[in-house]
């Protein structure tokens, strides 16, 4: 069975467990909670296409769905689409303002499209917010002798 056919049968049983548990009364919280499992499920697969396709689902049925946007965040890193992962880092991080490992994240991804300053900034924030975090450490410090010209 082919990659596109697993995909499509995959998204089919997706818009099949969202209308049967709308036909329950399920909240949209409630749906979107259970379509971010699912998403989660394909993540760990190594399907991050269509574990971002899940994530943008459950976002949809519940905007205020933090974990989706961080889950999008991390699938759209991993397939090295650094600008949707920022997008949706920024959302989380607007929900979650407190959350060291999503500035972390951020940042990475900001260092992949060559955004220096931002990455940065992100590795300062996370650091700030979670004083051991040595991967926030090793990075900043990794930057820094890489790009001279960012230090204070």
């Amino acid at each position: 069975m082919g990659v596109l056919r697993i995909r499509n049968m995959f998204m089919l049983a997706i818009a099949m467990t969202v209308v049967f548990l709308l036909a329950c009364g399920q909240s949209d919280e409630k749906i979107s909670i259970e379509v971010y499992n699912q998403g989660v499920d394909v993540a760990d697969s190594g399907d991050y296409q269509s574990a971002n396709a899940v994530s943008t689902k459950a976002t949809e049925l519940n905007p205020d769905d933090a974990l989706g946007y961080f889950n999008s965040g991390l699938t759209y890193a991993l397939s090295e689409q650094y600008g949707k992962a920022i997008g949706n880092y920024t959302k989380y991080i607007v929900l979650n303002p407190e959350d060291a490992e999503a500035y972390y994240n951020r940042g990475i991804s900001f260092y992949y499209t060559g955004d220096y300053q931002l990455a940065l900034k992100d590795y300062d924030k996370a650091i700030e917010l979670d004083p051991n975090n040595q991967s926030a450490i090793a990075n900043k410090k990794q930057l820094l002798e890489e790009h001279p010209e960012l230090k204070p």
